[in-house]
């Protein structure tokens, strides 16, 4: 019989700051950020987001439809949620 070990850790990434990426992700949701979520936090609520295909579609659309590339910043740039409702 094997024996497997469990480790009880998480990276040292997990407790760094929420990207602004993750941040501009999680205010779209309208997730309170006020504290900012860790890295690890911010991406286990991300991937519970996304794990909706509504949600991700959203997320896409409104990529789509602003062009928000942008990482610099956590802010979101103008959009019209009606307007993710027509792709």
């Amino acid at each position: 019989m094997r024996t497997y070990l469990l480790k009880d850790y998480l990276p040292a990434w997990h407790f760094d700051p929420a990207t602004n990426r993750q941040l501009k992700v999680l205010r779209f949701f309208g997730v309170p950020i006020d504290p900012a979520p860790s890295k690890g936090r911010a991406g286990g609520i991300i991937g519970k987001l996304f794990s909706d295909p509504v949600n991700k579609h959203l997320w896409t659309a409104y990529i789509y439809i602003t062009g928000d590339e942008d990482d610099s910043t956590t802010e979101l740039r103008p959009h019209g949620f009606k307007n993710f409702i027509l792709l």
